[in-house]
């Protein structure tokens, strides 16, 4: 093969590949989408006015509902740890807390800049917690049960309560995480420990 030839059939190899990831990047959207149609399909009570958004066909779809009176978020976002790039699942539920804590799994990524938080006494082996207001999260972790919620959250690497909102993220694992049985079994978590932290005289 002369060196020209060599050239055009890597650049063809570089093209198939490309375009197979472009193929398997859309068709995991799509399936994505789907999930989150089966989910608005069947909503179970409390769970109402749902709906997707998806700029295009190559984006990350937004599955959006009403949970008893609160708005939940389920989106994808592209986070850099080192020089990787890893794609997270968050949930985020509104919820009525003026504290904040962030509860981050001990063995999993950390964000960037720490730096403006306190580092507050361990309430699990797994978690280390942080938070701008030191005092009002130390209330909010000696007054509410927070483990008894972390089992049912234990998938999540990044758990921020408050102010406003319970948002937990975790590394996207596969279409699974999109399953109706799995999105229903985190909302239901996340609410119950809205309702919980809630309670918390802060």
């Amino acid at each position: 093969m002369t060196q020209t030839q060599i050239t055009l059939f890597f650049l063809a190899i570089i093209v198939v590949i490309a375009t197979a990831m472009l193929v398997h990047s859309f068709l995991d959207k799509r399936r994505m989408a789907g999930n989150f149609r089966r989910f608005l399909s069947r909503l179970p009570r409390g769970i109402t006015q749902g709906s997707i958004t998806q700029e295009n066909p190559l984006a990350y779809p937004q599955l959006s509902v009403n949970v008893n009176g609160r708005t939940l978020y389920f989106f994808f976002t592209v986070v850099k740890v080192g020089k990787q790039q890893i794609l997270y699942c968050i949930y985020s539920l509104a919820a009525a807390i003026k504290a904040d804590l962030l509860l981050l799994k001990s063995d999993r990524y950390k964000p960037a800049d720490l730096s403006e938080t306190v580092l507050l006494p361990e309430i699990n082996p797994q978690y280390q917690a942080r938070s701008h207001h030191p005092e009002a999260a130390t209330t909010l972790l000696t007054q509410v049960h927070i483990n008894d919620y972390l089992k049912e959250l234990d998938e999540f690497a990044t758990l921020q309560i408050g102010p406003d909102a319970l948002v937990a993220g975790k590394p996207y694992d596969g279409i699974s995480d999109t399953e109706p049985e799995n999105i229903l079994r985190n909302i239901n978590a996340l609410e119950g420990m809205a309702k919980g932290v809630e309670q918390c005289p802060v």
